[in-house]
């Protein structure tokens, strides 16, 4: 057969031009497919290390929520000038030290919750509302806490109160706090711990692992 050379001359170009097209189909699509890879790729990046930073200040903040429900040391207690200890009685100093204390305390525990709460709103970000839900029961029983020593600093700044540190009513008051009984130990630490563990179940996918103990 013969080629007719004219012909190839005049489908040369279009030949050219439907495998430039074609070559550039071909490297658009893979572009698109890269871009592609590469956004899944940064948002599991992006998850992974949000949920990890979720579950590092959950712990914190239990940790910070045992530390406020701890006893009192003689490390914390409030230093009293000469002039203060003429003017006041032991036990008023005992309620001034004991009200300084808790209060040191509560500042420094509602600077983990703001962490938290951080934490949980850049998941939320990125997981959407049902991360949020998950963690609600435990930043209720977080609050708890707060609650039961807002109440003991109440008596102990009330001028009325008559509270001494070994009286009967003060050991009322520190039982509230505490709620410790027995070799359970504190009742709303045990709460808080299981309810961060129910949070952190929900997260397990997000870290590619099937327990929150391994």
């Amino acid at each position: 057969m013969e080629i007719d050379l004219g012909s190839l001359a005049v489908l040369s170009p279009i030949i050219k031009d439907a495998v430039i097209a074609v070559a550039a189909m071909i490297t658009a699509g893979m572009a698109i497919y890269g871009v592609r890879v590469w956004k899944r790729d940064l948002v599991g990046k992006e998850l992974y290390e949000v949920t990890k930073s979720l579950v590092y200040r959950s712990h914190t903040t239990s940790r910070a929520c045992s530390k406020l429900l701890s006893p009192v040391l003689a490390s914390e207690d409030r230093v009293f000038t000469v002039e203060e200890v003429k003017h006041t009685t032991v036990g008023e100093r005992w309620r001034l030290s004991e009200a300084h204390v808790y209060r040191a305390r509560l500042i420094v525990f509602s600077a983990s919750l703001d962490e938290l709460s951080d934490a949980l709103l850049k998941a939320r970000v990125v997981m959407g509302s049902k991360v949020y839900n998950a963690f609600l029961p435990f930043q209720r029983e977080l609050r708890q806490p707060i609650y039961a020593i807002n109440s003991y600093l109440a008596q102990l700044q009330d001028p009325s109160s008559v509270l001494m540190e070994d009286s009967e009513d003060t050991a009322i008051l520190r039982w509230f706090v505490y709620k410790e009984e027995g070799d359970d130990g504190n009742k709303v630490l045990v709460k808080v711990t299981d309810a961060r563990e129910e949070a952190e179940k929900f997260l397990l996918p997000y870290l590619h692992r099937k327990s929150i103990r391994g």
